[in-house]
């Protein structure tokens, strides 16, 4: 019996491409650029399955283009905003996702976002990549509205994502004994 065959979109980690290599025959995006829908239609006709990024967008119109053969589209992502889920079940093609995957990778990059603008890091990476670095300082690390003797936990933080990312977030404001606010769901 041959193996279903599946296009995957964009280069993915090593591991994945080898695992879905060994129970699939597999097409790959050497190239790694996002496809455009001509391109999503026309290698729908090649393949079973589609494991695309959210790079790649499913508008209805390339829906209702793509082969009879295609039968599921495996996002690698988390969200499914760039497919037209209507569609798609007007079709009978499963859309599958990857849900809370990167939940703690949002919520540590939102960290490093906030701690890098409140500890000033932008500013002694330049100064240390320019060559302008001299010595500690004082004023090194502190928020230009902070006295040099202010701490981070001066700083009230909301989380910036809601649900699983921002659970996460909030953990981690915790975890720093940072004050903190939750931010409603509208």
């Amino acid at each position: 019996m041959s193996k279903p065959t599946v296009w995957i979109s964009r280069k993915l980690s090593d591991n994945t491409q080898i695992r879905a290599a060994r129970d699939y025959d597999v097409i790959l995006n050497e190239d790694d650029v996002t496809s455009s829908a001509d391109d999503i239609v026309e290698m729908s006709a090649r393949v079973d399955a589609i494991l695309p990024c959210h790079s790649e967008i499913f508008s209805a119109d390339v829906v209702a283009r793509l082969s009879e053969r295609t039968r599921i589209v495996a996002n690698h992502s988390v969200g499914v905003d760039h497919c037209d889920l209507d569609a798609f079940k007007q079709r009978g093609i499963v859309v599958t996702n990857t849900p809370d995957v990167l939940s703690d990778a949002t919520a540590e990059i939102a960290m490093l976002l906030m701690l890098g603008a409140a500890r000033r890091a932008p500013e002694g990476d330049h100064m240390v990549r320019s060559g302008t670095w001299t010595s500690w300082s004082p004023w090194l690390g502190k928020s230009e509205s902070c006295s040099p003797s202010s701490d981070k936990r001066a700083f009230k933080v909301t989380p910036s994502g809601v649900a699983s990312a921002g659970n996460t977030q909030a953990s981690s404001i915790r975890s720093l004994r940072l004050s903190h606010s939750r931010m409603a769901r509208r």
